[in-house]
């Protein structure tokens, strides 16, 4: 009982073509799918698109650069169900995979290497200094302090998703945005099990705009300092992040706004307050 849609948000090479050319096996294979050859509109955009589009009750996705293994669903569904409300997303892992479609892992820097020297998996790489992850990590400090869920490898109850107002538009990253508005409410369950692969290559937006990453830090960080549930342990957090952030902006030779950055958080100590709109 599953529903195939798939958006193709302007692509230049012969994806339309490609997608066309399997119509008949997708309507046949699902019990409804829908192709939407459209214009550009970005990713956000495009994710709640299809997010509208559906009809069915929980929602998982899947970028044209990645792979999903045959279990994701199944295995992420099976851990939804029955569920309480409380309960908004199931997450599991994701492995690595080049550009050719080769397993592959990571060493500290990032750099492909030996499997027995370095990271295999999305999540062990990304928290590899994490030393308080423990357990059900879904938690908001806990993801305050970085992004590490690989979005290709979550399935989302859709009107939870709903509910939080789903992918916000311009951010360039849209998913670590999304994590943090849903853990101020709901909960999710970890799945310990590999159900996609990432495509780790050299346009991955981690290597070609580690700037913009930086800056997009900056607002959605600030954003949450002035979320009203925030006790004053966690602004104070949120305070040391956006100083490291701004202090990694410097070094990237991006003084004005590091500068303006770095203010910002000094003003924030001393009790200022002007709202972040992003």
């Amino acid at each position: 009982n599953i529903e195939l849609i798939i958006l193709n948000d302007g692509s230049k090479d012969n994806t339309h073509q490609v997608i066309s050319s399997l119509l008949d096996k997708c309507k046949a294979r699902f019990v409804r799918f829908e192709y939407v050859n459209k214009t550009n509109e970005g990713l956000a955009n495009t994710l709640n698109q299809g997010v509208f589009w559906s009809k069915a009750d929980y929602v998982t996705v899947i970028a044209s650069d990645d792979i999903m293994k045959s279990n994701k669903v199944s295995v992420l569904l099976k851990a939804l169900l029955g569920t309480s409300n409380e309960i908004a997303l199931s997450y599991a892992d994701a492995d690595f995979i080049d550009s050719h479609g080769n397993y592959i892992f990571l060493d500290d820097k990032g750099d492909v290497c030996q499997s027995n020297t370095g990271w295999g998996t999305f999540i062990s790489f990304y928290t590899r200094r994490r030393k308080d992850i423990k357990g059900d990590f879904f938690d908001y400090t806990i993801l305050l302090k970085g992004n590490f869920l690989p979005a290709m490898s979550v399935m989302w109850k859709a009107d939870a998703l709903k509910k939080v107002g789903m992918f916000t538009p311009n951010i360039i990253i849209e998913d670590w945005d999304l994590w943090l508005r849903m853990a101020r409410s709901f909960q999710g369950v970890y799945v310990p099990h590999v159900v996609a692969s990432y495509r780790w290559h050299e346009t991955n937006t981690v290597k070609t705009a580690k700037v913009k990453l930086l800056k997009a830090q900056d607002l959605i960080l600030k954003r949450e300092f002035y979320f009203e549930d925030n006790k004053k342990e966690i602004k104070n957090i949120i305070l040391y992040l956006l100083f490291l952030n701004g202090a990694r902006l410097f070094f990237a030779k991006e003084y004005s706004f590091a500068m303006k950055s770095l203010l910002d958080v000094g003003l924030m100590f001393l009790g200022a307050k002007q709202k972040v709109k992003i």
